[in-house]
């Protein structure tokens, strides 16, 4: 399964965006991921801003908070890449993927 969504609002260059992350199965029922990790990279250029490359994300949930802040958010487009795999009753270490793009303007 994979999903691409847009944040429709500008965040501010070195600030705080606080994303909440849900995750559905191949049925659109709520699941707790098996494994997840996130990029961030800017759209353009596809390099990975701040060293942030697959990322683990600890303590999986039907839904999780990610935190970008500070040299998270430079300037531009910026796509944060999702990536993880789950169990459902069509089988195991299925994959989700997710692209969230967004445009961070100057302070």
């Amino acid at each position: 399964m994979a999903l691409y969504h847009y944040l429709g609002e500008d965040i501010v260059e070195g600030g705080t965006l606080v994303l909440d992350i849900s995750w559905y199965d191949d049925a659109g029922a709520s699941v707790t991921p098996d494994t997840a990790t996130w990029t961030l990279r800017e759209d353009k250029s596809g390099q990975v801003v701040n060293s942030r490359k697959d990322v683990e994300i600890s303590s999986l949930d039907t839904t999780n908070t990610l935190v970008l802040t500070g040299d998270d958010l430079v300037r531009g487009r910026l796509k944060l890449y999702l990536s993880a795999t789950y169990t459902s009753a069509n089988g195991s270490d299925l994959p989700l993927k997710s692209i969230i793009s967004f445009v961070v303007q100057g302070f």
